[in-house]
């Protein structure tokens, strides 16, 4: 409101014009879940997965890989124990024969008879059932 004076009239009070404001108009940017938004979404997880698996499963080769090295590595240390083994009682059998007072009175096996079926000193001859 605006207040005016004039010597006729004197003290007059108007009214202002209303301001008239723009309007703003708002546009709502929403996200909008379509079939568009839904395939690359897709197609993002199952790549995701993908990598995964990939990284996974070479990851389990490689320990596989090692696990059978090292699997090779023990049965061939065992094996090299096994025959350090028999070397071993065979050296003592041999100094415990030549060493022993028997030696003199062992002879060659001048025949050898194979046996086929039966029991002797109590072990079975016969093959083993599956």
């Amino acid at each position: 409101m605006g207040a005016r004076y004039s010597k006729q009239a004197g003290y007059t009070v108007t009214r202002r014009a209303p301001v008239r404001r723009k309007t703003v108009r708002t546009v709502q940017r929403g996200v909008k879940f379509g079939p568009t938004t839904a395939k690359y979404f897709g197609l993002a997880v199952l790549g995701i997965l993908a990598i995964v698996m990939l990284t996974q499963s070479s990851t389990n080769a490689t320990n596989a890989y090692k696990q059978n090295e090292i699997k090779k590595e023990i049965s061939h240390i065992d094996q090299d124990v096994e025959r350090l083994k028999l070397e071993a009682k065979r050296a003592e059998s041999l100094q415990t024969i030549q060493q022993s007072a028997l030696k003199d009175q062992m002879e060659p096996v001048k025949q050898v008879e194979p046996v086929e079926k039966g029991e002797i000193a109590g072990a079975s001859t016969e093959k083993p059932r599956p």
